[in-house]
């Protein structure tokens, strides 16, 4: 579920003390920076990628043990 939908552009836009529609377009940019990124970098969204996460994962999960 996206902030948007769970929150509304209100909140965020009142908490970031901007407007609805300035908030609205910094969400499309982040949505569009994230997808560029993982497309570059994540072997899950793009197979030609070398990350993959469980060669990620399990030294994460021996920090948290």
């Amino acid at each position: 579920m996206s902030f948007q939908k769970f929150y509304g552009l209100a909140l965020g836009a009142e908490l970031l003390d901007i407007g609805r529609d300035h908030f609205r377009q910094r969400l499309a940019r982040a949505r569009r920076d994230l997808q560029s990124f993982m497309q570059d970098k994540c072997g899950l969204v793009n197979t030609a990628n070398p990350c993959r996460c469980a060669k990620k994962t399990p030294a994460s999960q021996r920090r948290r043990s």
